[in-house]
């Protein structure tokens, strides 16, 4: 597992080091999803929001920034919205589903029964990754809906940091 998340943390570093290196090159690429109908690029981010939900890479935040570069403000930080929803409720199904005990997840015990104040601490403090996180709430069997509004308050801060680093990007 710890393996797993080092190759991960290093793509996802590898991708984003390419992306500001190779900004001209890609620029091409954000110029082509800004002259698509707005849909088209809404639909290609909600794509790599979904890949990166199943496969973990790209990395959330790479989406986020993303995100930030292609499209306005208030579009932006919906669609980021929209996907970290897809994104969380993914992996907290996933944990769920795959059952277990919890506590051989973290080490941790249950976690209480406060899904929101959980979700809240690890997803603002990023002390687990993102798709651990919610692996973890699904294998505890905490509240859903807790987690969830946990989890997106958790993240705004991180949300419209990366948001502002790409619209600085663009």
């Amino acid at each position: 597992m710890k393996t797993q998340i080092a190759i991960h943390t290093m793509l996802g570093v590898l991708f984003f080091v390419l992306l500001v290196l190779y900004k001209q090159d890609l620029k091409s690429l954000f110029c082509y999803l800004n002259s698509l109908s707005s849909w088209y690029g809404v639909c290609i981010i909600v794509a790599f929001f979904a890949i990166s939900a199943a496969f973990s890479f790209p990395p959330l935040t790479t989406v986020y920034i993303m995100c930030g570069m292609t499209l306005t403000a208030y579009a932006a930080l919906a669609l980021a919205f929209y996907g970290s929803v897809m994104f969380f409720t993914f992996s907290y199904y996933w944990g769920k589903w795959k059952g277990g005990d919890a506590s051989m997840v973290l080490g941790l015990s249950g976690g209480g029964k406060n899904g929101f104040l959980t979700a809240f601490v690890l997803r603002g403090m990023r002390i687990i990754p993102c798709r651990m996180a919610g692996i973890y709430m699904g294998k505890a069997n905490l509240p859903f809906l807790g987690y969830l509004l946990g989890s997106i308050l958790g993240s705004v801060p991180s949300i419209v940091l990366a948001l502002l680093f790409g619209k600085t990007l663009k």
